[in-house]
């Protein structure tokens, strides 16, 4: 019996893993290669102002409900092909841990207007895989809950990630009441691949 038959997404990724690991090499030889649904999010108190926001660093290594990316990269054998995005805005207190903030209540258009014209930019290695207009992924969407259909782009394992939010220069920020702050949650919806021994 062929368990991946109506399975196109992970023979959608096996296929693209492999195409990219015969340009250049993502895995160890020898091993098998395992495609599992998976998520990658960053949930994180920015600061809305004119410029760049980074939203991964180095040190925020892998905490559940904050991130699952490994610091600013993927761990050795674990890539990502990319097939889908969505970004969530919320309001929380200041200082809290963004994983106690609610992103599934939609915000008002006044507190969501900052971000109209901001892009959301996925780096690495100083390529840019992904950048996008918050709108435009807001609105790519059926309803509240789903992602906006993206080509497969693929991360590497081991290779610097950046993602930030690109303001406008003279950006005004939400008007938010004292302790508020906003929270911002992207989410790259893909095909992991775990290598099996």
């Amino acid at each position: 019996m062929n368990y991946l038959s109506n399975k196109e997404g992970i023979l959608r990724a096996v296929t693209f893993f492999k195409e990219q690991h015969s340009k250049k090499a993502l895995f160890s030889g020898g091993d098998e290669i395992k495609p599992i649904a998976t998520e990658l999010y960053v949930n994180k108190e920015v600061i809305v102002g004119g410029g760049k926001v980074s939203l991964l660093n180095g040190a925020t290594n892998n905490e559940i409900g904050i991130t699952n990316f490994d610091g600013n990269k993927l761990d050795e054998g674990r890539a990502v092909a990319v097939d889908g995005i969505t970004f969530f805005i919320g309001i929380g207190n200041t200082g809290t841990k963004a994983y106690n903030v609610d992103f599934l209540t939609q915000l008002s258009n006044a507190q969501k207007k900052a971000f109209q014209f901001a892009n959301l930019v996925l780096i690495q290695n100083n390529e840019i895989l992904f950048r996008k207009p918050i709108s435009s992924i807001e609105n790519g969407k059926e309803n509240f809950s789903e992602y906006l259909d993206l080509d497969l782009t693929l991360i590497r394992p081991k290779q610097k990630i950046e993602i930030e939010i690109e303001f406008p220069d003279e950006v005004e920020p939400p008007t938010l009441e004292d302790g508020k702050a906003i929270f911002v949650s992207p989410r790259f919806r893909g095909y992991e691949s775990y290598q099996r021994r």
